[in-house]
């Protein structure tokens, strides 16, 4: 997909608006744009608004969007090694295949978003909300878990290899060979430590 004409200009123009605080510049507003493809990697998109914005296989790596609005965003197979999303709106979004590995995503709102095959390798889950999310065949090698919400998240097989910090003590739904069934918080705390992860325990 071709990016619109002006988008690095719109971008110049978000960063002065974020460095003067709003008071020159514009924040960068991109409602429903087709972005699939592009590279952004490196780019400072914090508090820009991409509600949803398709996003798939973009180059986000290094990319700053902490407290960025993607709300129901396209991000399948995009690549968001590294970069920063504290506090960004993730609700609803589809990342299937999509990579976050090393990835600040402390207090981000993934509620409800779709991140089948995604890894979140290395990434910092701290206070991170991925509540009714579908976790299955997602990668939590070395993870920094903290109050981590895991509530109604659908999970499956995962790498947790490495896995430490604490999950919110609530239930979830594994599905297996047999379907999905019902987790209490201290089964999907036994789930992460089969599937590899250290010392990790339940925040009441």
């Amino acid at each position: 997909m071709t990016e619109p004409a002006d988008l690095r200009e719109r971008i110049a123009e978000h960063q002065v608006w974020m460095d003067t605080r709003g008071q020159e510049g514009r924040r960068l507003t991109l409602l429903d744009v087709d972005l699939t493809g592009s590279d952004l990697s490196g780019l400072d998109l914090a508090e820009a608004v991409l509600t949803g914005a398709v996003l798939a296989d973009c180059r986000l790596t290094g990319s700053l969007l902490a407290m960025a609005d993607l709300y129901g965003a396209v991000l399948d197979g995009a690549d968001l090694g590294s970069a920063g999303l504290a506090k960004a709106d993730l609700r609803t979004a589809s990342a299937v295949g999509a990579s976050f590995e090393g990835a600040n995503l402390i207090r981000a709102d993934l509620t409800g978003a779709t991140l089948r095959a995604a890894s979140l390798a290395g990434g910092r889950l701290v206070r991170t909300s991925l509540v009714r999310s579908d976790l299955r065949e997602v990668t939590l090698r070395a993870v920094e878990l903290n109050r981590t919400d895991l509530t109604g998240a659908l999970l499956s097989t995962t790498d947790a290899t490495g896995a430490t910090g604490t999950i919110i003590d609530a239930p979830a739904r594994l599905e297996d060979a047999n379907g999905i069934r019902e987790l209490t918080g201290a089964e999907v705390l036994d789930w992460l430590r089969r599937s590899g992860a250290g010392e990790v325990g339940l925040f009441r």
